[in-house]
């Protein structure tokens, strides 16, 4: 019997609301104490219209613990220009941008692919995957257009997209495990 829950749980689990982190990723980084995007899928009926966005990092020695950079973000927004401030960690690698339930950090709604920070100074990616009408400068604006012009620094839409993934099935195990 506790088999036949477990394996509810397990599928209702990939069925759970989940962000997708579209930038930073593993072929992007972010410059340390400079402006920097992140972006998300966003405006899904299930997802939630606000949630915290942390960072962290595996290395113990660059980072603790997760840590709040943003405490309340719209989901509506889809993306995000970070300032000098809110990046001022460490040059390294293995950095992971988490959005959490704005109550409870602990639950995770989807996290970025590692990713690196590289040192003040440093130039941005010419591209960010999927994001595939931006792209940064070196003159510390982190978003523009694909054809090359002058930077824009809001990125307010850059990333829209949705992620039909459902409640209703972790909602439904909830229930048989009460049972």
């Amino acid at each position: 019997m506790f088999t036949r829950y477990f394996a509810i749980l397990a599928t209702a689990a990939t069925s759970a609301v989940a962000f997708e982190v579209v930038a930073p990723n593993s072929q992007t980084w972010w410059v340390a104490e400079s402006q920097n995007v992140f972006a998300w899928t966003c405006n899904a009926e299930d997802h939630p219209t606000e949630f915290t966005v942390l960072i962290w990092n595996t290395d113990h020695s660059l980072m603790a613990a997760p840590q709040a950079i943003i405490a309340q973000q719209a989901n509506s927004d889809c993306s995000h220009l970070l300032t000098n401030q809110q990046v001022g960690f460490k040059a390294g690698t293995n950095y992971i941008v988490q959005l959490a339930d704005t109550l409870n950090n602990t639950h995770v709604y989807g996290e970025s692919e590692p990713f690196e920070i590289k040192d003040s100074g440093a130039a941005y990616p010419t591209t960010t995957p999927g994001l595939e009408s931006t792209t940064a400068t070196a003159a510390g604006s982190a978003t523009g257009t694909s054809s090359g012009s002058s930077s824009s620094s809001t990125p307010d839409g850059a990333a829209r997209a949705t992620v039909g993934m459902g409640l209703g099935a972790f909602s439904a195990i909830l229930g048989f495990l009460a049972l």
